[in-house]
């Protein structure tokens, strides 16, 4: 999930969620990354933004056996929709051919990278988030998202990345706050956060799912 106002930060961070979803689909993995088209839509310097993101963490597959297969056995639910099963969808890319302006001045991409790190909003859960004292680092499933998107913005590195923990209370301010630059967290998407989130007095824009937990918000009376 983004702040609104920046599309193009937005558009950045669900097409890395994207990409991971499409290398699947392809049968495209960490290691064959390299053969993701490239693509120059966000300029010139992110063409490989795509095999860098696969590299990192490899494609969705990975990712999901990685972190969540031993505890939360992969169903149909979060399987790639071929056209009959299964809710994760790898949405068409269109032209990769089109060169677009590069990251715009003043706008969040940019500010990240002269900050030189990317801000990561995370909720410590086991195999989603959590941190492994052995190696001092952060493991999971949101955990691998923000580095595909730090290896995206930084050409494969990954290290350049602030986890902040957030209880449910406070997620959505700091988003709003710019205290961190995305949440990859435990979210639902909903349209009332969508459109005027009340704790944040503000709208989010949120990226493809990346995971289905099968619950629903029901209306009651």
């Amino acid at each position: 999930m983004t702040r609104n106002g920046d599309a193009e930060f937005s558009d950045f961070v669900n097409w890395i969620v994207q990409a991971l979803m499409a290398a699947e689909e392809q049968d495209i993995t960490q290691s064959t990354a390299g053969a993701f088209t490239q693509s120059t839509l966000f300029g010139e310097e992110y063409q490989d933004m795509f095999i860098n993101a696969i590299e990192a963490v490899g494609n969705y597959a990975e990712v999901y056996d990685r972190n969540l297969e031993a505890i939360i056995p992969r169903a149909s639910i979060n399987t790639i929709n071929q056209g009959d099963t299964g809710l994760v969808y790898a949405l068409p890319f269109g032209a990769f051919t089109i060169e677009g302006p590069g990251p715009s001045s003043g706008g969040t991409l940019d500010t990240i990278i002269q900050r030189g790190h990317l801000r990561c909003g995370i909720t410590r859960r086991a195999v989603f988030a959590e941190f492994d004292t052995d190696g001092q680092e952060w493991r999971g499933l949101d955990v691998d998202f923000c580095k595909a998107v730090s290896a995206a913005i930084f050409s494969g590195v990954t290290s350049t990345i602030v986890y902040t923990v957030l209880p449910a209370t406070e997620r959505f301010v700091a988003l709003e706050e710019g205290s961190v630059d995305l949440l990859a967290r435990i979210t639902t998407a909903t349209m009332e956060r969508d459109v005027l989130e009340p704790n944040a007095a503000a709208g989010f824009t949120f990226s493809q799912p990346n995971f289905y937990d099968g619950l629903r918000y029901e209306q009651t009376a």
